[in-house]
């Protein structure tokens, strides 16, 4: 289970990083997106991507994520 959560919490970031490139993504705009992302919500966690580190989630806790894909607690 917390394997796939991980995989989730990634795909959710780099789906992140992708949107705010712009309509024709490339590595170099997804990389700029990514390190400007700042803080991000992924339904009640938040992790912080900038040039200087990039902060995943650091705490432990029981998660659900439901039916619609938000991580609930």
């Amino acid at each position: 289970m917390y394997v796939a959560l991980g995989a989730v919490t990634a795909a959710k970031i780099t789906v992140e990083a992708i949107k705010r490139a712009g309509p024709n993504p490339t590595r170099d705009k997804v990389l700029k997106a990514l390190n400007n992302m700042g803080q991000l919500d992924l339904g009640g966690i938040y992790v912080d991507y900038s040039p200087k580190g990039r902060e995943g989630w650091g705490g432990v806790d029981l998660t659900v994520i439901g039916v619609n894909g938000k991580l609930l607690r």
